[in-house]
């Protein structure tokens, strides 16, 4: 099962994650070579304001291939888009959620955060999406969704998971798609 697919299942039904009637950016492109998150999504209730979700093939490397060290390079991917989420502003998500709004559709593709909010140039995007109080680590969730469960995932992910959360408050959840449905059950 490719990743755009796991992807799709999530931005199509995100209240599976807990997000109902969320709004979702598939390749949300953050800017500044900060690289596309492959989907982002933008509650429109609740105290999370920004959920990032990272999709990995079981022991997919970047060209399709077996890569047994993919879990440590999803839970890097979504560590670097959790960083750039927390630059954002509070004003700039809620400008980031009217923009999406206005568009009149819930799910999008390949858009950038300099798209969403007009901006003419990357500092006039970066004074929007920065106004505001910074969200608090608290108001950012952070999610790996995987296409099924493997052995290796299943002792690794949570591993790891449960390290950055022991030692940093960093929660990661993680999801498999259950098998020839479009479900996702919480591995941890």
């Amino acid at each position: 099962m490719p990743e755009h697919y796991i992807t799709r299942i999530a931005a199509n039904y995100p209240e599976q994650l807990g997000y109902p009637g969320a709004l979702c950016v598939s390749g949300l492109i953050w800017g500044d070579a900060g690289g596309a998150a492959d989907l982002v999504i933008f509650p429109t209730s609740g105290t999370v304001r920004v959920a990032i979700v990272e999709a990995k093939r079981a022991h997919a490397d970047a060209f399709g291939g077996r890569n047994p060290q993919a879990h440590a390079h999803v839970v890097g991917q979504l560590l670097k888009y959790y960083a750039r989420a927390l630059s954002l502003g509070t004003k700039g998500v809620q400008a980031v959620t009217s923009e999406l709004r206005a568009r009149g559709k819930r799910r999008y593709r390949r858009l950038s955060l300099r798209q969403i909010v007009q901006a003419s140039n990357g500092n006039a995007a970066r004074e929007i999406l920065t106004a505001g109080r910074p969200l608090k680590p608290e108001e950012i969730r952070l999610h790996i969704l995987i296409n099924r469960s493997t052995d290796a995932l299943e002792r690794r992910l949570p591993l790891i998971c449960q390290v950055l959360q022991r030692h940093h408050r960093l929660p990661i959840r993680v999801w498999s798609v259950v098998r020839h449905t479009r479900k996702l059950k919480r591995v941890c």
